[in-house]
């Protein structure tokens, strides 16, 4: 299968609201990565996309764990997040299981985009496979009450009109 067009998602990106997340320099690192993934996606840039994605993602796991900041990997941030959900232990963002799935296969896919892993695999990552981590973002993002809700559903297209 190949592409004969940039692929775009129909709905576009929901609004996002990221000021639950106490610490500014967290908050200005989230909402600079969240800007990252609407440019990427806006420009067609889809291994970028995958990063920026993983950068909202690592910032959200990050917050939600909560404690003194330490140098974790998002494999193991999003280890001790699971840990957490299965022993029921809060965390500061209400993730759901489907969430840290979601967060797993993030992080396993922007794995493939290293080029040792390009080399291994022999391939890129195609770019409609790309794409799903904006909705998978997008339903992590929702689920922990980090999108806006509005009377009517507004949405900011990927070159930031809303619709």
């Amino acid at each position: 299968m190949f592409t004969l067009a940039p692929t775009k998602m129909a709905s576009g990106l929901p609004e996002v609201d990221f000021s639950s997340i106490e610490n500014v320099l967290l908050r200005q690192k989230v909402e600079s990565d969240w800007k990252e993934v609407e440019r990427c996606l806006a420009n067609h840039l889809h291994s970028s996309l995958i990063t920026a994605a993983k950068n909202v993602a690592e910032s959200l796991v990050l917050f939600a764990l909560g404690g003194p900041p330490e140098k974790r990997t998002l494999d193991h941030a999003i280890t001790e997040l699971g840990e957490r959900l299965r022993a029921k232990k809060r965390v500061r963002l209400p993730f759901e299981f489907l969430d840290y799935h979601l967060l797993s296969k993030l992080r396993i896919l922007h794995g493939r985009t290293h080029s040792d892993r390009v080399v291994i695999s022999g391939r890129l990552v195609d770019p409609e496979f790309a794409l799903t981590v904006v909705a998978d973002l997008v339903q992590v993002l929702s689920s922990v009450g980090l999108t806006r809700t509005v009377e009517r559903r507004t949405y900011v297209g990927i070159r930031g009109e809303k619709r």
